[in-house]
């Protein structure tokens, strides 16, 4: 379906793109807490590439993965207010179509691990 005026809010129920945003967000929160993660001289997307394939070992679950590897060490600033910032972490990278949906922007930055 071509997006037109007329049916941007029908696209927009459907696909749902505030969620992929949210989701990038995840993504990011990770890889800054992560350096092991941040591409260092490798090739471009080798980090974010990893960092998926990581994941997806772990079923999606991101408090899984954050114990099968470096994470526990490395990501200390996410482990603040109780872990905060694993729990916020998980919430923005839930997988579409799980029952619980990734927080929006405003809830997010609502969050203890801001706070």
């Amino acid at each position: 379906m071509e997006p037109l005026p007329e049916n941007l809010d029908a696209l927009w129920t459907e696909y749902s793109p505030q969620l992929f945003d949210m989701h990038a967000v995840g993504i990011l929160l990770v890889l800054l807490a992560c350096p092991s993660l941040r591409d260092s001289g490798r090739q471009k997307d080798d980090s974010l590439k990893k960092f998926n394939e990581e994941l997806e070992k772990c079923g999606h679950d991101l408090l899984s993965w954050r114990t099968s590897g470096k994470a526990a060490k490395e990501a200390t600033i996410l482990d603040a207010n109780d872990g905060a910032g694993w729990e916020l972490a998980a919430k923005l990278l839930t997988p579409r179509g799980k029952t619980q949906q990734p927080p929006s922007a405003e809830e997010a930055i609502q969050h203890a691990f801001f706070l």
